[in-house]
């Protein structure tokens, strides 16, 4: 892939579908019929980012300047914590 060219992900798995299969993959804990040897370095766990600002809450949505702020804040701080940097 050049850097003229872009990608899109599709991502359409949904977390919850496989939280089985992933925690077995990250406990190294498959069983033996799977022929799966988890690799540590591929086990992309989870992790709490927080990203300074209000946040949406149960029951408590943002709305227009505040909620543009909050993902803004966010997609920042995971660039941040991914050691992303702009082109």
């Amino acid at each position: 892939m050049s850097r003229n060219q872009h990608a899109i992900l599709d991502s359409t798995a949904h977390h919850l579908k496989f939280i089985g299969f992933q925690q077995m993959y990250f406990d190294n804990n498959l069983p033996p019929e799977f022929e799966i040897t988890p690799k540590p370095e591929l086990a992309n766990q989870p992790r709490s980012i927080n990203a300074p600002g209000p946040s949406p809450q149960p029951g408590q949505p943002l709305y227009g300047e505040e909620l543009s702020a909050f993902v803004e804040k966010t997609a920042l701080t995971i660039a941040h914590s991914l050691d992303l940097r702009p082109r």
